[in-house]
């Protein structure tokens, strides 16, 4: 059975003269300890991170990889400079409950449900060969949808020739429109801007994120008129959900300063110093904090908003030609 983690960390408090994300002063209090239930689906969380689908196992997007033959779209490929960028992207795809082992490089990471029922195993294996690092593959009872197996190999040798990136990280895109969620979001967010927190690679779509102005209501599914802006949004393929999330701390950390100017630059709000909405069920949320992002699957809400707070959105499946200021991106269908 998976168990309860106790996490102690600074977690840096607001005041009103605060700027998009809080200053990085060692001194601020320390809130008490936290239970924090680390419970995962590890099946749907490794599933979401490379191919998102909806609720009844539909196809939405590939988030990572490519298929290099079209007579086997379920064989997806990645390119990378080296073996570690490789098992960086493997790490993020793993929930953060699942223990992974390591024999020499090679890992294994056992998947549960949240009762803590077995879904599998996944595996990372380093390789070589024909410009080949390292695969990624299952064990014959993980049941994975619409793909089987990663593999991870050198840029150098990746076989397609693909177009420049023209958006890089911490770029601001500017304005864009976007229909589907404009029917839901509040006047204030119907235009927003953008970061860039992923350009482009091979097999890697470029990854763009916000955090909206406005907060969205979540004490119940029937308690407020607003609860319905929050319903429609978890709908949406906008949401980051669990491991998308990771991914955009993992980045935010490594340059913590640019970020937070360029996204109090994007933004113009504090947004980012409370607790964002970024997946499927009411009580998912996480904080930025400068010395690590935590991630809350619990039933209280941090801090004094009842349960209000912004999204975190992203986008991660429109190509780089069809980002630009002023843009209207279309749903991923």
């Amino acid at each position: 059975m998976k168990h309860l983690l106790k996490y102690t960390s600074v977690i840096l408090l607001m005041t009103l003269a605060t700027t998009l994300f809080p200053s990085c002063n060692k001194q601020d209090p320390e809130p008490p300890e936290t239970d924090v239930n680390t419970n995962f689906d590890d099946l749907s969380y490794f599933q979401n991170c490379i191919i998102r689908v909806d609720s009844e196992g539909n196809f939405g997007y590939r988030a990572y990889g490519k298929p290099l033959d079209a007579n086997d779209t379920t064989h997806l490929f990645i390119g990378v400079d080296e073996l570690a960028q490789a098992e960086q992207f493997f790490r993020e795809w793993i929930a953060p409950d699942v223990e992974i082992s390591n024999d020499n490089g090679n890992l294994t990471c056992p998947l549960t449900d949240l009762n803590g029922n077995a879904q599998g195993t996944v595996y990372f294996r380093p390789t070589s060969g024909s410009g080949l690092i390292a695969e990624v593959t299952a064990s014959d009872d993980t049941r994975l949808l619409y793909f089987r197996r990663v593999t991870f190999m050198h840029n150098n040798d990746w076989p397609l020739v693909e177009p420049q990136s023209i958006w890089h990280k911490f770029d601001i895109v500017h304005n864009l429109n976007i229909p589907c969620l404009n029917d839901v979001l509040i006047s204030e967010d119907q235009s927003l801007n953008w970061v860039c927190v992923r350009e482009s690679g091979n097999g890697v779509p470029p990854f763009f994120c916000t955090v909206t102005n406005g907060y969205y209501d979540c004490l119940d599914e029937t308690g407020s008129s607003e609860n319905w802006r929050h319903k429609k949004i978890r709908e949406k393929w906008f949401v980051p959900r669990m491991g998308g999330a990771q991914s955009i701390g993992n980045t935010l950390q490594a340059d913590w300063e640019l970020f937070r100017e360029v996204f109090q630059e994007a933004t113009g709000n504090d947004n980012l110093s409370g607790h964002c909405w970024i997946d499927d069920t009411h009580t998912d949320y996480f904080i930025f904090d400068y010395y690590e992002l935590f991630h809350y699957k619990d039933n209280t809400h941090y801090g004094e908003d009842d349960g209000a707070a912004p999204f975190l959105l992203k986008i991660e499946w429109v190509d780089d030609e069809d980002i630009y200021d002023g843009a209207t991106i279309p749903d991923h269908d």
